[in-house]
């Protein structure tokens, strides 16, 4: 899918990330720390740790990306529901600026534009009289996904942690 969507009139190139890239770089923190706990876990299987310590470290890690997730000054944004007007400078195509009643910012680099990057084509109107970023509806898709994984970190955790030791 190519996310560079021209309009005839305002020539908006919206920034284009890799897929895998962007999910990592748009919450780094969190991703990371889920990465070593799991890798702690996979570890552990091999190393002969104690089962339900294994667990423990999951649920640990989850409740450590929560805070990290929560952290992040992109889910703290304010937009209303009409969404984010997308223009551009004059000067440079590459310079994007996203506005609505709550911020300006430059959003073709950065966590922002890592954010429109993500975005779905329903969430991005381009049209030649004006140009909406639906981002409530991105930051909402987003978060859903990061925190489903550590929810399942969690869960994970707590059914090695207290059942464990009937499994293995």
């Amino acid at each position: 899918m190519n996310k560079e969507i021209r309009a005839e009139k305002n020539k908006i190139i919206l920034p284009k990330y890799n897929f895998i890239y962007a999910w990592f770089s748009v919450a780094t923190l969190p991703w990371s720390a889920m990465l070593v706990v799991w890798i702690s876990f996979a570890s552990s299987l091999f190393f002969s740790w104690e089962v339900p310590a294994s667990g423990a470290v999951l649920v640990c890690g989850a409740l450590i990306s929560d805070v990290l997730y929560q952290n992040q000054r992109w889910t703290k944004m304010n937009a209303d529901a009409m969404g984010v007007k997308l223009f551009m400078d004059d000067s440079n195509p590459r310079r994007l600026i996203a506005q609505n009643q709550f911020f300006i910012a430059p959003v073709f680099s950065g966590k922002l534009g890592i954010l429109l990057s993500l975005a779905r084509n329903s969430e991005v109107r381009i049209s030649p009289d004006e140009n909406t970023w639906y981002y409530i509806d991105t930051v909402a898709r987003v978060r859903k996904s990061i925190s489903l994984a550590i929810v399942l970190t969690a869960v994970m955790g707590t059914i090695v942690w207290g059942y464990g030791h009937l499994i293995f």
